[in-house]
């Protein structure tokens, strides 16, 4: 729920952090990211996912239909080498998480600098970190997963029509890693919707 403090931010410092985090998170990543494919930061199926993006064929089951998407898209908008795309791909969604994060935390009334620790806390993770510089799925899990945390935060004593966004980000989110499932009933349990 927005506090009074924060409803009293003009939205541009309300998002401003969320901004900065984002750019912290991404020049850092494009710093360390691998320079093609590589099998190091348990990234074995990149090749799988490179192949898949670039023949529009599906990659090992459960297919992951929204990183295909994406991936195709961004395969299809740059030049060169495939896999440095995706890369870049799953880099600009680790930061997108954190900047979500970021914005979901402000709003609940934490100090901007707080927002913007935990923003980076979360991209600088050991975890998310070694997925965003490869080419991989998690990063887009972690994106749409924020996302739904996000505006359930705003959806909070609102209509239906921002609920469901939530279920379509969780949904989104499940069609990249079905694991985001159990966010769905943290979500509804944590916001009083149940």
């Amino acid at each position: 729920m927005l506090t009074e403090a924060a409803a009293r931010k003009p939205r541009a410092l309300v998002w401003l952090p969320a901004l900065c985090a984002a750019g912290i998170a991404m020049a850092v990543y494009a710093l360390t990211m691998a320079p093609s494919l590589v099998w190091s930061h348990w990234g074995t199926d990149g090749g799988d996912f490179v192949a898949a993006a670039v023949t529009g064929r599906v990659p090992h089951p459960p297919g992951f239909p929204v990183y295909l998407w994406l991936s195709r898209i961004a395969v299809g908008v740059t030049s060169g080498d495939p896999a440095r795309a995706l890369n870049f791909l799953s880099a600009l969604m680790a930061s997108g998480a954190a900047a979500l994060i970021t914005a979901t935390v402000l709003r609940r009334g934490i100090s901007t600098w707080g927002a913007l620790a935990t923003g980076l806390t979360l991209a600088f993770a050991p975890w998310l970190w070694s997925q965003a510089v490869i080419t991989e799925v998690y990063t887009f899990a972690a994106f749409f997963a924020s996302l739904a945390l996000y505006l359930a935060e705003v959806a909070q004593g609102k209509g239906p029509g921002l609920w469901l966004l939530v279920g379509l980000s969780l949904g989104l989110a499940m069609a990249v890693h079905p694991t985001v499932a159990f966010l769905g009933v943290a979500v509804v349990a944590g916001t009083g919707v149940a």
